[in-house]
């Protein structure tokens, strides 16, 4: 998988959900990161993306961990307001893996998706992302 570069993302080995590695994102100065990645897309077509997330416990109560979808057309202009797959907002899944996912449909004159998965208002809360998926 090729995800864009973020200095608050980067690959660990040592927390996966399965494979060798998965997605970190970590920051302790109440930002946060995203990264994203462009799939081709046939229109009309359901798809059921999915994430798995682990956060471990932290005394943050301010962040917020969303996986999102925005359809493009041919010229690559947005179709849809940009469509929320899953969140977890101030919740820590205590360190177990946890899966988000959610059936969509393609708009029609769709012909690629931005996946983005995005964490906002970190203060020394660690996210890890693992076994992204978009597909029927």
């Amino acid at each position: 998988d090729v995800w864009s570069k973020n200095a608050k993302f980067t690959r660990d080995t040592a927390t996966v959900h399965s494979g060798s590695a998965s997605g970190k994102f970590f920051a302790a100065d109440g930002t946060g990161g995203q990264t994203t990645q462009t799939i081709a897309v046939s229109g009309g077509t359901p798809y059921v993306p999915s994430l798995w997330v682990n956060i471990p416990n932290t005394t943050d109560t301010k962040y917020s961990v969303t996986y999102q979808v925005t359809w493009k057309d041919a010229a690559n202009v947005t179709i849809t307001p940009v469509q929320t797959v899953g969140a977890f907002t101030n919740t820590s899944t205590n360190g177990a893996w946890q899966q988000i996912s959610k059936p969509l449909t393609a708009p029609t004159n769709a012909v690629k998706v931005i996946v983005t998965i995005k964490v906002t208002s970190m203060n020394n809360v660690t996210v890890f992302v693992d076994d992204a998926y978009f597909g029927p």
